[in-house]
This record gives C-alpha cells, structure tokens and sequence, in this order.
C-alpha cells in the first residue's frame, strides 16, 4: 500500500500569536517584576530541584518571549523556575537543568488580563499565599480587565476621543490614565469589574467563606497588608483585620500584637474590636492576653475547675458571614481528617481542638 501522507489539520498558516511547547534554555529565563508572588521558600525550592535532578521538570512552565528575543519572561512557574536556575548553578553538567520545557508565547501574544490571569490562577487557591500577594495580584488582575474594556469601549467610538499615538502596547498604568480620561470626557463611567467578574475571568471557583475573606482583604490598605505580610499573618487573620473599622484602628490593632510579640493575638482581639468600636487596639490585645493566662491557670488546676479570679474573655455576637466561615473551615478540616492518615502527633491535636469546641458547646448549652 503507497505510503498516503498525514492530511493537514488546517491550509492556513499556524497563528502567530499562538503559543508554542518547546525547550527553552535555563539560563534565558528571566523572572517576571509583575509576579504576583514575592515571597518563597527555600526549602520548597530545594526539594523541588532534587526532584528535577532525578525525573527533570514533568509539568512545563509558561513564559513570554521577550522583543529582543533569545530571552524569556515567567508568567506561570516561578517556583520551577527557581528551582531551575539553582541546579544549574550547582549541577552544570546535569543535562536537566540546562533546558526547560516550556509553553512560549510570542512578544505581545499573551493580553494583559490573560498574563494576570496566568500569575494568579496557579496560587489563589494555595495556602502559603499572603493577603498581600493575593490582594495584588486580584487588584493587578481587575485593573487589567478595566483597560481591556475600556480599550472596547473606546473603539466603540472609533478612538476619536483618544489623543494621537495613543499607544495600546503601553504600559497598563499609562493605558488607563489616557483612557479614564478620553472616556470622562465622552462623559461614559469606568467599566470597573466586579470581584465576582474578576474571579469568574480567573476561572476559581471559591467557596463563600473562602470568597467573603478575600473580599474583606480587599478592602485593606497598601500599608496594612504589608504590615500583615510583615508578620505573616495568615489569609484568615488579615480577613480579621479587614473587620475593624479604620485604617488607624487596624495599625494600631496590628502594633500592639506586634509588641506583645504574638501575632496569634491579632485574630481574637480583632472580633473584640469590631463588637465594640469603642475598644482600643490595646485593650483588646490585653484582655485576650488576660483571657488566656486565666484559661492557663485553668487547665494547671484541673480540668474543668475555673481558676480564682478567672477572667472571663467577652464575645460579641458571632455575624452571619463569620458563622458561614466557621462551617466552611470546620468541611475543609472534615474533608482533610477523612482524607488523610494522621500520625499520632496529628492524631492528638485533631483531639484537642475536637475538645475545645466541645467545651464551647457545653458552656452554650448550660447558659
């Protein structure tokens, strides 16, 4: 039987702007300034390049070539990336750190609202992600989106309302001044997306609790997130942060946990704050403090004995959002228990947190 060639998929020529999958050199990666994700583990980072050493790099990264060409910018893969660079810094003849395979797309092919989606979609849904970084990369993502559209709604005017060389490879920032400005001037509203918009654009799918503390980290300043990334503070703390009123009240609630030296105070003295707008940051951190050394004293006594002079931590009414949270965490822990064999470490502490909402209960039952 004569030999029939493959029949091509398409006539056309391939898109240029399409990406492409190949082996990029090592050293041509360059690390993108816009990633989303400052801060990485060292630790993450070295298991990850003895695993390279071993099996080379299974999952490709995503990056940009730049104009130049002959280098390559990380969109999605910072972590392999790292990776990367350091066995080839200590392993120069291992043949897998010297390429990477790779998803290219070409200088201009990837939009700035695909690239925000790229950076942030890999670690929305990670736990080691900061507030900050997650705040970020949402904000850099929907601002991005705002440009694009206002982009349409400008060629809906056939650009007539633009200044000459208005130019649309600019910078996003440079983009949205000129663009808020030809379109106030056509008297049209910014089209803001909405944080469900964002999200939907990113395709995650968040539970509601998972969704209302972004939402609330959100709403934190520039300063105050750094200040929670300062201290590392968790996603659900920095949530706790966004409940107090005023950005003074919330640096002077992060101050005084910074002090007493306990960042695990922020959380606690928080919900004092937002049930009493009147309290101070100082205050709250010293009746937690107090709280706490009365429950220590406590336990030293006896289960289940009050101490003398105990001193009991006031709660203010738990808020609707704060109670589909706590259901929320309490499936994610269920799922986790059911998921996983714990060691007997795991095993104790699962224990003793199982006994501490049950004394909650018990003491609701008796009131």
């Amino acid at each position: 039987m004569p030999h029939v060639p493959p029949r091509p998929l398409s006539l056309l020529p391939p898109d240029p702007r399409a990406p492409r999958l190949t082996a990029i050199p090592v050293s041509a990666i360059e690390a993108d300034p816009d990633q989303p994700r400052t801060d990485f583990d060292p630790a993450r980072v070295r298991v990850l390049r003895d695993s390279i050493a071993r099996v080379g790099l299974i999952e490709p990264i995503v990056v940009e070539e730049a104009a130049e060409g002959g280098r390559y910018w990380v969109i999605a893969g910072e972590y392999r990336t790292r990776a990367l660079r350091l066995g080839l810094t200590e392993q120069p003849d291992n043949p897998r750190f010297l390429e990477a395979p790779a998803v290219v797309f070409p200088p201009g092919g990837l939009s700035e609202p695909l690239r925000r989606a790229w950076q942030l979609v890999e670690n929305l849904n990670r736990h080691d992600l900061t507030p900050g970084e997650v705040a970020r990369g949402l904000r850099a993502t929907r601002a991005a989106l705002a440009v694009e559209r206002a982009e349409a709604d400008a060629w809906a005017w056939a650009w007539e309302c633009l200044p000459d060389g208005y130019d649309p490879a600019a910078p996003p920032a440079t983009r949205e001044a000129l663009l808020r400005a030809a379109l106030a001037d056509r008297g049209l509203d910014w089209p803001e997306p909405s944080w469900p918009d964002v999200l939907a654009f990113l395709g995650a799918e968040l539970p509601a609790g998972t969704f209302g503390r972004i939402q609330r980290i959100l709403g934190l300043s520039h300063a105050v997130l750094d200040r929670c990334d300062a201290m590392v503070l968790t996603k659900n703390a920095a949530a706790a942060v966004a409940t107090v009123g005023g950005e003074g009240r919330q640096v002077a609630l992060l101050d005084a946990a910074d002090a007493a030296g306990d960042p695990s105070l922020v959380t606690p003295a928080a919900g004092l704050m937002a049930g009493d707008p009147a309290l101070q940051a100082a205050d709250a951190v010293a009746q937690v403090l107090a709280a706490r050394r009365a429950a220590e004293r406590a336990r030293q006594g006896g289960a289940g004995c009050a101490a003398p002079g105990q001193i009991p931590l006031p709660r203010p009414p738990c808020p609707p959002e704060m109670f589909t949270r706590l259901t929320d965490l309490l499936g994610e822990a269920a799922e986790i228990v059911e998921m996983y064999r714990l060691d007997a470490y795991q095993t104790g502490s699962v224990r003793l947190w199982a006994e501490r909402i049950a004394a909650v209960g018990d003491d609701i039952h008796a009131r």
